[in-house]
C-alpha cells in the first residue's frame, strides 16, 4: 500500500565540486519546488548536464588495432598530425610515444615505429610547422626530430636541444635547452630548418634568476613566456621581426610548470603552476596572483592532500571543446605515471553561474592526453 505521506523531491546541481566550500550547507526549496544544491563534496567520473544536471562519463573506443611497443609499455605522448602540403585532400597521420620509440598509423589505426633508442620516460612535445611535425624532448640526450610523412629524420639547420617550440609570427620558436635555461630561440622566416642564418636569433630571458623557461605559447600576437619551477614569472614578447622583438614582464610569483599543461581555449588560456594550481590568463591579468582567482581555489585542499607535486611536470592538459571542458592529466602521490584526469567544464564560467565546474575522471589512467579528429 503507498505510503501516502512519500513526496518526490527533485534536486538541481548549482555548482560543481568544491572540497573547499564545505562539509554542510542548509538547503531551501526553490519557488519550482526543487532544492537546489550549490556544490558536492565528491564529484567521481561525472560530466556536467548543462544547466543543472550529472551524469556518468561515457566509455572509450580503443584506438589502436594492436598493442603499440609491449603490454606493459606506456604512451607517454600522443599528436594528430595533419599535413595539407599540394593537394586538394589533406593526409593525416596519428603519433605517439611509447616506451623508447615513437609510432604512427596510416590513418588505419595500424601502428609502425618512426624512431628507437630514445630516452624512456622523457617528455615528448609536438607542433606543425611549414608541413612539418617537429618533435622536442625534455631529455638531455634526445635531439629534436622532424617528419613530414615522408622522411624522419634530425631537424636540419642546426637547430639548439630544445624540448619544445611553437610557431608564432611565421617563425619556429624554442626554449627547454638544458644548458641554456633561460634563452629562447627562433628560426628564420618561414625556414624552421634554419635557426643560425639570416633572420634567426634568441632572446634571454632574466637569466640565472633560479628559473629555466618552462612553457611558450603564442597568444593573440605576442609571444607569452613562463618561468618556474620555483619563484616562477610570465614575460611577454612582442613584436613582429627580429628588429623589433622586445621582452616586457608580465607576472612575478607564477609560471607553468611545463609545457603540455599550457592550454588556449576560446579566447583565454589556462595552465598549471608548481603548487598544483590552475590558472586562467584573463583572471591573472585582472587580479593577479591572488588565491581566490585560482580557477581551481573550490579544490585546494584536495589538490594540496591528493596530488603529486613531484609530477606535475608530466601534465598533459587539452581542450575537449564539443563538449566544453579542458581535461589535464594528472598523477596522485606515489603514482609512476599520470593516473588521473582533472576535468573542467568552461560552459559554467559566465554569469549566472559566474565559475566553471571541476570534476574528477578516476576510471582511466591517462599517461597523456590528445584531442584526435575524426575524418570519416
Amino acid at each position: 500500500m503507498p505510503n501516502v505521506h512519500s513526496q518526490w523531491i527533485r534536486h538541481s546541481v548549482e555548482g560543481g565540486w568544491a572540497t573547499d566550500l564545505g562539509p554542510t550547507v542548509d538547503l531551501a526549496p526553490a519557488q519550482d519546488g526543487t532544492i537546489p544544491i550549490p556544490f558536492l563534496l565528491q564529484a567521481d567520473n561525472i560530466d556536467y548536464i548543462y544547466p543543472r544536471g550529472i551524469r556518468k562519463i561515457g566509455g572509450a573506443s580503443q584506438v589502436n588495432t594492436a598493442v603499440i611497443g609491449s603490454s606493459s609499455t606506456t604512451i607517454t605522448g600522443m599528436y594528430d598530425f595533419w599535413r595539407q602540403g599540394t593537394t586538394s585532400t589533406p593526409t593525416r597521420r596519428r603519433v605517439c610515444h611509447a616506451g623508447t620509440g615513437i609510432y604512427s598509423d596510416t590513418d588505419d589505426r595500424i601502428f609502425s615505429s618512426l624512431a628507437t633508442g630514445l630516452e624512456d620516460g622523457a617528455i615528448p612535445h609536438y607542433t606543425t610547422f611549414d608541413d612539418f611535425l617537429i618533435i622536442g624532448s625534455s631529455s638531455t640526450v634526445d635531439v629534436p626530430r622532424s617528419w613530414d610523412q615522408t622522411t624522419f629524420q634530425n631537424l636540419a639547420g642546426s637547430p639548439p636541444r630544445f624540448s619544445f617550440s611553437v610557431k608564432h609570427r611565421n617563425r619556429q620558436w624554442a626554449a627547454g635547452v638544458h644548458t641554456l635555461p633561460s634563452r629562447l630561440y627562433y628560426c628564420a622566416n618561414l625556414d624552421p630548418e634554419d635557426w643560425t642564418g639570416a633572420g634567426s636569433g634568441s632572446i634571454d630571458i632574466d637569466v640565472n634568476d633560479g628559473d629555466r623557461i618552462t612553457a611558450i605559447v603564442s597568444y593573440k600576437g605576442e609571444l607569452l613566456v613562463f618561468k618556474g619551477p620555483y619563484k616562477g614569472s610570465i614575460h611577454r614578447i612582442t613584436g613582429s621581426t627580429p628588429s623589433d622583438f622586445a621582452r616586457t614582464n608580465f607576472i612575478n610569483g607564477l609560471g607553468a610548470v611545463w609545457q603540455n599543461s599550457v592550454i588556449p581555449y576560446g579566447d583565454d588560456l589556462l595552465w598549471q603552476w608548481s603548487t598544483g594550481s590552475v590558472h586562467s590568463l584573463k583572471a591573472t591579468s585582472a587580479y593577479g596572483d591572488y588565491n581566490q582567482y585560482y580557477l581551481t581555489y573550490p579544490i585546494s585542499s584536495w589538490i594540496n592532500v591528493y596530488l603529486s607535486k613531484t609530477r606535475l611536470k608530466f601534465v598533459w592538459a587539452v581542450d575537449d571543446v564539443l563538449n566544453g571542458r579542458v581535461l589535464f592529466g594528472c598523477s596522485r602521490a606515489t603514482a609512476q605515471y599520470n593516473n588521473i584526469v582533472l576535468s573542467y567544464d568552461y560552459r559554467f564560467k559566465d554569469p549566472p553561474y559566474g565559475h566553471g565546474r571541476w570534476s574528477l575522471r578516476t576510471a582511466y589512467n591517462a599517461a597523456s592526453l590528445a584531442l584526435f579528429v575524426e575524418s570519416g
